[in-house]
């Protein structure tokens, strides 16, 4: 998790100087867009709870890109369902 402090007059929200929680992702593609969206919705709910702060001031994006663009471990990821594979290759 990586936390950054934005100079206050920098971030808008509507229009508007704000203050608004950001919160980054990343999924590989190829996962069904509603499962994306259900997690961010869930994000935002979490957020809000944890924090107190109203979800009209979050903002989660997940963006994605093909598994091949990210290494974890010195391998490049597996795509959605090769998981299983990916895995004991790596046990091995």
């Amino acid at each position: 998790m990586v936390f950054s402090e934005l100079p206050q007059d920098s971030v808008y929200v509507g229009g508007e100087p704000g203050a608004p929680l950001l919160i980054g992702g990343w999924a590989r593609r190829g996962h069904p867009q509603e499962e994306t969206t259900r997690l961010a919705l869930e994000l935002s709910a979490a957020a809000s709870r944890i924090t107190g702060i109203r979800e009209r001031r979050i903002l989660v994006v997940i963006q994605d890109s093909p598994a091949r663009s990210a290494v974890e471990g010195g391998q490049v990821l597996p795509d959605p369902g090769q998981e299983k594979e990916w895995l004991s290759r790596q046990e091995a």
